[in-house]
């Protein structure tokens, strides 16, 4: 038998000094469909650009050719999102 805690409004104690947390999700749109770019690459949500670049090239190298635009949409979603976060 499980013990449930009774539900309650007030944040538990060991997530109210968390803060908010942030969404690292980057959509971009591609044939009609929307898409989360990290997704797409197979690298973590919040990865860096230098992680980024390499899987991106690896998936160039690796992949049919009929892929590349998808994978450089996903890529430059997350390009420019990393470019307006820096401004």
């Amino acid at each position: 038998m499980t013990i449930l805690e009774p539900e309650t409004d007030e944040p538990r104690a060991e997530f109210s000094s968390m803060g908010t947390p942030k969404n690292l999700a980057i959509f971009f749109i591609y044939n009609g469909h929307d898409w989360e770019a990290h997704h797409v690459l197979g690298v973590a949500q919040g990865a860096n650009m230098k992680v980024v670049t390499e899987i991106y090239q690896k998936l160039l190298q690796t992949s049919d050719p009929k892929s590349y635009d998808f994978f450089e949409a996903a890529y430059k979603a997350i390009l420019n999102k990393k470019r307006r976060d820096v401004l």
